[in-house]
C-alpha cells in the first residue's frame, strides 16, 4: 500500500467524514481515552488498514483491537477495529465531538468527500450515490451547498417514498468525475476498495 503525503487539513477532513460516515467515536468513562471504532466488509479490509495507517501517521493511535466477529460462513477477524487514542490527540478529537453536524459540514473538505463517499457511496455506471439517510433535511440542504460552493460538486437528493433512512446524494456526468479525481488523490489507488469500486467503473 503506497502511503500519500496527507496535510493536518486532511486530517481534519478525515474525521469529518467519519463521523459523516462509518465511524463510531466511544467513551467507556471519564477515566478512558476516546476510541474509534470502524466496521467493515472482508472485501474492504485494505481500506480499514488504511484508516489505521493515516491515524499512526499522525501519532494519534495508541492500540489497535481486532474485534472477532462470526457470520454465516464462520469467524473472520477484519470486519472490525477499534483504534484507541492517546491524551493529546483526545483533545482535538473532541473539539469535533462538541461540534453539530451542521457545524461540521461548514469544515466539509476534499477529504472529508473521499471518505464519505468510500463509506457510505455506490458506485455504477458512471453515477455516484451517497446514502444520507442519517442527515436531517437542513443538513442535507448545508451540505449540498457546502459540495456546490466549496467543492464545485452539484449533486440531487433523491427522497424514497416510504424510507428516509434510503434517501440518498446522486452524482452525474462531470460531479461523478469530480469525485472520482478527488477520491484518487486522496486516497491510495492500489488498496482492494478502489480498485472495486472506483477503477472498474472508470
Amino acid at each position: 500500500m503506497r502511503i500519500k503525503i496527507y496535510t493536518t487539513e486532511d486530517l481534519n477532513g478525515f474525521f469529518i467524514g467519519t463521523f459523516l460516515g462509518d465511524g463510531c467515536f466511544c467513551k467507556r468513562s471519564p477515566t478512558h481515552n476516546t476510541y474509534v471504532a470502524f466496521k467493515h466488509s472482508e472485501s474492504q479490509k485494505d481500506y480499514l488498514e488504511w484508516k489505521y495507517l493515516f491515524l499512526k501517521d499522525f501519532w494519534l493511535v495508541k492500540n489497535d483491537k481486532r474485534i472477532k466477529e462470526k457470520t454465516l460462513s464462520g469467524c473472520y477477524e477484519n470486519a472490525q477495529r477499534q483504534f484507541g487514542f492517546n491524551s493529546n490527540s483526545c483533545e482535538q478529537l473532541n473539539k469535533f465531538k462538541e461540534k453539530t453536524k451542521e457545524e461540521l459540514i461548514q469544515e466539509f473538505n476534499e477529504m472529508s468527500l473521499a471518505v464519505y463517499a468510500l463509506d457510505d457511496g455506490n458506485f455504477y455506471r458512471h453515477v455516484c450515490k451517497i446514502s444520507c439517510g442519517t442527515l436531517s433535511e437542513k443538513e442535507r440542504i448545508a451540505l449540498k451547498n457546502v459540495l456546490s460552493d466549496k467543492l464545485f460538486i452539484d449533486c440531487k437528493i433523491y427522497n424514497h417514498k416510504t424510507n428516509p433512512a434510503k434517501d440518498y446524494f446522486i452524482f452525474t456526468g462531470n460531479n461523478y468525475d469530480r469525485i472520482i479525481n478527488i477520491i484518487l488523490s486522496k486516497i491510495p489507488n492500489d488498496i482492494d476498495i478502489i480498485k472495486d469500486k472506483i477503477l472498474k467503473e472508470s
